[in-house]
């Protein structure tokens, strides 16, 4: 595989939060780190060997995620085209299915061709975790809660709590010098004061525990480490007052109506979702006829998702997007969840994995760039863990069973 390109993809996956750096191609919206995808994937095309990898990765894939994945993004074009005239259907359909989708799949591809880097990615995934967390904490003094790069704590929350647990649950071994970054990345999420960000987290650890038997002295001060220091610090900053004590309304009640509003969408349009990217103006227009009828609704207009994926992929992809992605983690879970209880790296990711489904239940976990690319990231490397399709021993790319 030529050094150059192994490389490339390896700094894309340092640089996720830099889809940030906004660009403009031919008029087209991009940003910088869809141009870096978009440079390995040319690259590889022009590379005839890199074409040979792609083939075979592309024959072992399970042909059950091959037709989820087709139905998917057949959801997401029809929900785009019933978006017209508007086109930001279209630009979610590139941002959030086509070009994390074309990053995954070279993923993959690579770590089919040479296993061994499933090791170097998770690392650059902790090493992305590590830096963006260390830019939060040095907000901390000037910011109530940090945001590092981003425009809202959740954020940054959302970004860091599937990398933590991956980094917590990966062998020792794999951290190398990153050993205490997922100490670091836990006292950034602390310091976002995301409820449920600190939640998924904690459920997340828990099943790992439980699940999977991993009571060491290290994940049991790991755990007690997160309760306490959660605790004490929500205390200190009024922000476990704000959930715990009735008065004005909380998060938890925009949630509630936001929740509440996605049902009464989804009974006006329960088969094909309001259009993709469109859930905004629709919740809006809902909220407006709950002012008009003197329901007094809360007068909170901008909210691009509704913090549900569940609800989220039955609005904006319609009910076949909803069931050929909650298939595709279904179908891969059952298929790790047998390994993962005798390979540590198999369990870090089914638990990552976890941590995004279990996060999303009160968040938004897919519909910004670098978290569809981290949910796809996360995917593909626990595909590769699961040789589901049987590939001839001849085949000098067949996938090699990954050690811890």
């Amino acid at each position: 595989m030529p050094t150059f390109y192994y490389q490339l993809l390896i700094i894309i996956i340092v640089l996720l939060p830099s889809y940030l750096l906004r660009a403009s191609v031919f008029g087209l919206p991009t940003n910088f780190l869809e141009i870096l995808i978009i440079i390995s994937i040319a690259i590889a095309l022009s590379r005839p060997n890199i074409r040979r990898y792609w083939l075979s990765a592309w024959s072992s894939i399970p042909y059950q995620l091959k037709v989820s994945v087709l139905l998917l993004i057949t959801a997401a074009f029809a929900s785009a085209l019933l978006a017209l005239p508007s086109l930001r259907g279209f630009g979610y359909l590139k941002s959030f299915f086509i070009i994390p989708l074309a990053l995954a799949f070279q993923i993959y591809a690579m770590i089919r061709q040479k296993p061994s880097t499933i090791r170097l990615i998770i690392a650059s995934l902790t090493l992305s975790g590590v830096l963006i967390a260390l830019i939060g904490l040095s907000q901390l003094g000037q910011l109530d809660r940090v945001k590092s790069l981003f425009d809202v704590p959740n954020s940054l929350a959302l970004f860091l709590v599937p990398i933590t647990v991956l980094a917590c649950f990966s062998p020792p071994h794999l951290r190398g010098r990153l050993r205490g970054g997922e100490a670091i990345m836990i006292i950034a999420i602390i310091a976002t004061q995301s409820l449920g960000a600190l939640l998924s987290l904690f459920i997340t650890i828990l099943a790992g525990l439980l699940f999977f038997k991993r009571f060491t002295t290290y994940h049991r001060l790991f755990i007690v480490l997160l309760v306490i220091s959660a605790a004490l610090f929500l205390n200190h900053t009024g922000r476990l007052n704000y959930f715990l004590v009735s008065g004005p309304p909380t998060s938890l009640d925009v949630r509630y109506q936001l929740w509440s509003v996605s049902l009464d969408l989804i009974q006006d349009h329960p088969l094909l979702g309001v259009g993709l990217g469109q859930f905004e103006p629709a919740y809006q227009k809902k909220l407006h006829e709950r002012f008009a009828r003197n329901l007094s609704p809360l007068p909170e207009f901008v909210f691009r998702d509704p913090h549900s994926w569940p609800l989220s992929f039955w609005l904006n992809t319609g009910l076949l997007g909803l069931l050929a992605f909650a298939y595709l983690n279904y179908f891969l879970l059952k298929k790790a969840w047998p390994l993962a209880k005798t390979n540590l790296i198999t369990q870090a990711l089914v638990l990552s994995l976890l941590s995004i489904l279990v996060h999303g239940l009160v968040d938004t976990i897919y519909w910004k760039n670098d978290l569809a690319l981290l949910y796809w990231l996360i995917f593909a490397l626990l595909l590769s863990m699961v040789p589901a399709v049987v590939v001839p021993p001849s085949d000098p790319s067949a996938p090699k069973r990954i050690v811890d």
